[in-house]
């Protein structure tokens, strides 16, 4: 009787990882910032520490943000993300150096990777996967 039990009882917990629901999937707007300059910002200056400090409490956790810098052939791409670490936002990012030009992104959470898919009207696309915790990211680029 024991074996049926432990038996049924795994087969219970496959069945529920299966059905397991999906992540929410995002999809954004790249926001065109070939003509947008970054402020420098020195955070050894109190005002703008204080400045930096006041736009992460803006984000929200898990946000993402996609900026397309440059023109063809060399097109960069800046996600932006923010996730809560220790009750407070963390930004984290990467630059994607590619000659397509994207229009739109998807994005989904997988634990705490980021899952962002670029994309555009023409079929064209790239996936990337980032982590980052602390000082800590790592990149992947799927295709």
């Amino acid at each position: 009787m024991q074996k049926i039990l432990f038996i049924a009882t795994l087969l219970l917990i496959a069945w529920s990882n299966a059905i397991a629901q999906p992540q929410p999937r995002y999809i954004i707007r790249v926001v065109d910032a070939r003509n947008f300059k970054e402020p420098t910002i020195n955070l050894k200056n109190q005002d703008d520490a204080a400045t930096f400090n006041a736009d992460l409490a803006r984000h929200k956790d898990r946000e993402v943000n996609v900026y397309h810098y440059g023109a063809a052939p060399g097109m960069a791409y800046k996600v932006n993300y923010y996730q809560k670490e220790n009750d407070a936002i963390v930004k984290h990012g990467f630059y994607a150096g590619t000659s397509e030009n994207f229009d739109k992104a998807e994005y989904t959470w997988s634990k705490d990777t980021l899952v962002i898919h670029l994309f555009n009207a023409n079929k064209a696309d790239k996936t990337y996967r980032a982590y980052g915790w602390g000082s800590t990211n790592s990149l992947v680029i799927d295709k």
